[in-house]
């Protein structure tokens, strides 16, 4: 996760001032909420390099729901992951 930058502020609260806003971040975390022994339904998680986010935090996201959570091969979690690079130009339009 990408960290917090005064933008950020206004919607999840300042964590170096104020405690209660420090405590209530990880409360939004996905990563730091998955429920432990649940079942989850069939997931499947995309990502690729053109995000805004990095690949790597679909790969740790989806390795710790299947460590915490109950494997059934009728509910599968897939990850897939793209390498197509894309330049992104404002400029370009097809």
């Amino acid at each position: 996760m990408l960290p917090l930058t005064a933008v950020d502020y206004e919607e999840v609260g300042y964590p170096g001032d104020i405690i209660d806003d420090f405590h209530a971040i990880p409360e939004c975390s996905p990563y730091d909420n998955i429920p432990k022994d649940v079942l989850y339904p069939a997931v499947l998680v995309t990502s690729s390099f053109n995000t805004r986010f990095g690949v790597w935090e679909a790969g740790k996201w989806v390795a710790r729901v299947r460590d915490n959570t109950f494997n059934d091969p009728e509910r599968p979690l897939l990850l897939n992951l793209t390498i197509d690079i894309v330049e992104e130009n404002r400029f370009l339009q097809t």
